[in-house]
């Protein structure tokens, strides 16, 4: 493990502290909107390519016809190659393959102490790519 890992492994940072403004995020309801209100709280640390070993939130727009897939995939990034990475995705349990040209916004970089907070707010958005 690299310096920078062992950083962001051992970092304090948490921008949802305030269990105030994390409840009116899980009010409202709509995933979009929680979207919205998570991507302001993170605009502050965000990559084009992730790091391995480190969580992620962004928007994905699946390519493939007929697939259901997680328009806002929360993931930990196990590894990176040419075409994109793979990631565990905390809403669906398991691992996906996320491809650059499929991935519509940068990736907001989420912390270890925030990480529980992001899987208790419901903003999972599965859907069919038609």
């Amino acid at each position: 493990m690299d310096d920078a890992q062992q950083r962001y492994l051992n970092s304090s940072i948490n921008r949802f502290t305030d269990d105030a403004e994390v409840n009116r995020i899980k009010a409202l309801r709509d995933e979009e909107e929680m979207m919205i209100e998570i991507i302001t709280k993170l605009d502050d640390d965000v990559d084009v390519i992730p790091d391995t070993g480190q969580y992620f939130t962004f928007e994905y727009r699946a390519k493939t016809p007929m697939i259901t897939y997680d328009r806002f995939p929360l993931v930990a990034v196990t590894s990176i190659y040419r075409w994109g990475f793979i990631g565990m995705n905390y809403h669906w349990g398991g691992f996906r393959r996320y491809t650059w040209e499929e991935i519509t916004t940068n990736l907001y970089r989420i912390y270890p102490l925030e990480l529980k907070v992001m899987r208790a707010i419901p903003y999972q958005y599965f859907t069919i790519n038609n």
